[in-house]
């Protein structure tokens, strides 16, 4: 009985072991699973709605142009023009307290809709009043258009879409400001009591041989506007804001318009000059919850008075629901869990039956284990028990050809990871002899052509060509082969002047020029398929351009592409200097 009860301890000591590193084991995974994998997450969701804020924003940007250019158009008709200038005529000759009599009178019987049928017939059926119905009217995007009209030097309407709430709009804000500076104005999200919802607004002027004589307005229904832009959705609950730089909250597709604002230190994490992602529990929709919120600033290139957009920066902020940002490393946590109890299961249960048979046959397996450990692979271990235990040493024989089919593979993945290694070595030692060459002899014409010359036999390429910016200008110009005929550089100018336009500042890599409709033109004048720009960037701005030229097509590798940035980033620190040299503080 002693001895069976020792033989029953053992085994249980076996199982209890085996269950027990399981079950650690499993601890473990999930452990490891929550945190790293938690912060992958973090930084893919947190990337994915940084990008979504930066799309948005610029998309915001093109709405609000689009509409601009739209006002545009419009201010600079003929018909649009001429009615604006006779209706400024009829005030010629009159003193300014006259006129302002008259359009305060025309006014207050306008307001209260009495005795203004004549006015009222004027402005709604007169040529200008019909041109502006035909473009609202064919304009397939022009929705949010609530109203568009044309407005006097003296601030009368004379043309619009419907009936105006006002005959007299010399005292709004868009009709003084775009009189006074000649600029396009854009309005703040103002609220309409009249006509009950948000409104944005957009004034032009109009302009009779450069002198401004009345301005063309444009007023949209907030909501239809924006929404447009901001309900972009990469998940059930995410969207996106738009957040004025005091933290009020212009537009959000969940919450009524200007109803809300960001909590102050969330203010502080996403109201920034460059794009990005945060994770806080101050999101507006989900408080006290971790959340994570991408957000970019709203960059416009055209209407930047003090007097816009309310005075206030505008930005792009992200917000989803917590639970379903992090439902998958959950789901992924509960399948890991279940997995790791399922296997120590198994694993206990195996354990129990190997322990019943493992201790007669122990030492033949001991001197087999030995013999393996010892790197004697092709020893056979031989057990006749016709039991499990058999099973077992069959096991440790095919470990051993497992062990020795793996040492084989791993000396096949030594020599590739050494060959990839040698790669990397090569390609680094090619970077620091361009780099060495660049900071060596550059800032020279002599050293350009020489640093030139390396990058072209490195990267294996026909043509190279370094242009150096100083503005808009070009200053210098370096390549290899020296000389590139003129309807290249001419082809490449092209080109240049195509990608400083979009304010792209990544390359542009043309695998093929006859594949690419935007491009394909050039391939008479450039005389090579694969074209690559690489805007050479300095500290501040773009200060070159760098073209890599193939006459076949070319696709670069990663590994090339990022020898290439390098190379690009070196150049613009030896511009840099160049331009330092030449204009010391």
């Amino acid at each position: 009985m002693g001895r069976l009860f020792t033989k029953s301890g053992f085994q249980q000591r076996v199982v209890t072991n085996i269950l027990l590193v399981g079950m650690v084991s499993v601890a473990f995974g999930l452990l490891s699973v929550y945190f790293f994998g938690r912060a992958a997450l973090e930084k893919t969701i947190g990337d994915t709605y940084a990008k979504l804020a930066e799309v948005t924003a610029t998309n915001l940007e093109k709405e609000i142009g689009r509409h601009a250019e739209e006002a545009r158009v419009l201010s600079l008709a003929n018909v649009i023009v001429q009615v604006v200038a006779e209706s400024n005529i009829s005030y010629e000759g009159l003193p300014t307290k006259e006129v302002e009599r008259q359009l305060r009178t025309v006014e207050e019987r306008w307001s209260q809709q009495q005795g203004v049928d004549a006015y009222l017939h004027a402005v709604l059926t007169n040529s200008a009043t019909e041109y502006l119905k035909r473009f609202d009217n064919h304009d397939a995007d022009h929705t949010g258009h609530m109203v568009i009209m044309a407005v006097d030097a003296h601030g009368a309407v004379v043309a619009a879409t419907r009936r105006p709430d006002h005959y007299d709009f010399s005292a709004s804000a868009w009709w003084r400001t775009t009189m006074a500076s000649g600029n396009t104005f854009f309005s703040d999200i103002e609220r309409s009591e009249a006509e009950n919802t948000y409104t944005f607004s957009v004034a032009y002027p109009i302009r009779n041989r450069d002198r401004v004589i009345g301005v063309l307005y444009m007023r949209h229904d907030a909501p239809s506007l924006f929404r447009v832009v901001t309900d972009v959705k990469v998940a059930q609950t995410a969207h996106t804001m738009l957040v004025s730089s005091d933290g009020l909250i212009l537009f959000c597709p969940v919450l009524p318009i200007k109803s809300h604002n960001l909590a102050p230190h969330l203010q502080t994490l996403v109201l920034k000059e460059s794009s990005g992602w945060v994770a806080s529990v101050e999101d507006v929709h989900y408080p006290g919850r971790l959340a994570i919120n991408g957000f970019s600033p709203v960059t416009f290139t055209f209407g930047s008075g003090t007097e816009n957009f309310g005075g206030k920066q505008w930005y792009v902020v992200t917000s989803q629901d917590p639970g379903e940002a992090f439902a998958p490393i959950y789901d992924l946590l509960k399948w890991v869990a279940l997995t790791g109890l399922l296997g120590a299961i198994i694993i206990a249960v195996m354990g129990s039956i190997v322990a019943r048979r493992i201790i007669q046959p122990i030492r033949v397996l001991q001197d087999g284990v030995e013999r393996i450990a010892a790197g004697n692979l092709d020893h056979t271990i031989r057990v006749d028990t016709k039991d499990e235990i058999a099973d077992l040493a069959t096991a440790f024989n095919q470990m051993g050809e497992k062990l020795k089919a793996s040492y084989s593979g791993l000396e096949a993945k030594i020599a590739e990871r050494t060959r990839e290694l040698e790669t990397k070595n090569r390609e680094l030692y090619a970077l620091y002899t361009i780099v060495s060459t660049i900071n060596r002899a550059a800032p020279t014409p002599a050293g350009y052509t020489d640093a030139l010359t390396k990058i072209m036999v490195t990267l294996r390429i026909d043509a190279i060509s370094l242009s150096i910016l100083s503005g808009d200008n070009r200053t210098a110009r370096y390549g290899a082969p020296k000389e590139l005929a003129a309807t290249a550089l001419r082809a490449l100018d092209t080109l240049d002047k195509s990608l400083i336009d979009s304010g792209e500042t990544s390359p542009l890599i043309i695998e093929d020029l006859r594949g690419n409709p935007r491009y394909n033109l050039l391939e008479r004048d450039l005389g090579h398929l694969g074209v690559t720009c690489v805007p050479v960037m300095g500290k501040a701005r773009q200060v070159g351009m760098l073209h890599l030229l193939n006459r076949e097509p070319r696709l670069y590798t990663s590994t090339e592409r990022t020898l290439i940035q390098s190379i690009a980033n070196q150049l613009g620190t030896s511009i840099d200097a160049l331009n330092a040299s030449k204009n010391p503080a």
